[in-house]
C-alpha cells in the first residue's frame, strides 16, 4: 500500500475516532441530564477506548509526517536566527 493511501486511511480513522470521543464526551456531561437514560458505564467505556485509539492514530500520523515536521522546523529555526 502506498504512503498516500495509508495517510488517507489514518486521517479518516482519526476523524471518526475524534467524533466518537467528542460526542460521547458531550453526552457524559452532567449538565445535559442524560445520565439516567444512557448507560454511563458503557458510554465511558466507548469514550475511553476511542480516546486511546485517537492517541495511537495521532502518533502514527506524526510518525508518517516526521520528515515534513523536521524540515519545516529547521526552516523556521534557521529563518529566525538570520533575522
Amino acid at each position: 500500500m502506498d504512503r498516500q493511501k495509508i495517510n488517507y486511511i489514518i486521517d479518516i480513522l482519526l476523524l471518526i475516532s475524534f467524533l466518537v470521543v467528542a460526542i460521547t464526551g458531550i453526552l457524559k456531561l452532567p449538565i445535559l441530564g442524560l445520565g439516567p437514560s444512557l448507560p454511563l458505564r458503557t458510554l465511558s467505556s466507548v469514550h475511553d477506548s476511542f480516546g486511546v485509539l485517537v492517541v495511537g492514530l495521532v502518533g502514527a500520523h506524526v510518525a508518517l509526517h516526521m520528515k515534513f515536521l523536521v524540515t519545516m522546523t529547521k526552516r523556521y529555526v534557521v529563518k529566525k536566527q538570520i533575522n
